[in-house]
């Protein structure tokens, strides 16, 4: 999800991480829609969840370098949560 910062030209997206069963916010970094910021989130998540949770994402290939290959997994409907939160936000 992305809002504005000062004008339309200047976006600024923010990138959320929840935990499914509980709806908790577990990692969260704002900034652009780089591989760089993709880390940023990846790193603010508690080291359990990085250990042992399985991510669900979209297809945005930043995932993909970010988030081991053994916790990943792109799958159809398993962003719902997540997008009914951003719903929710809005």
């Amino acid at each position: 999800m992305y809002s504005f910062v000062g004008s339309k030209q200047t976006k600024t997206w923010i990138w959320l991480a929840i935990e499914r069963n509980s709806r908790q916010i577990v990692g969260l970094a704002t900034g652009d829609r780089s591989e760089y910021c993709g880390q940023l989130l990846w790193d603010s998540m508690n080291s359990f969840y990085q250990q042992n949770a399985i991510f669900y994402t979209d297809l945005y290939p930043v995932y993909e370098a970010v988030i081991p290959p053994d916790r990943h997994h792109q799958k159809a409907g398993g962003t719902a949560h997540m997008e009914r939160f951003n719903n929710t936000l809005r």
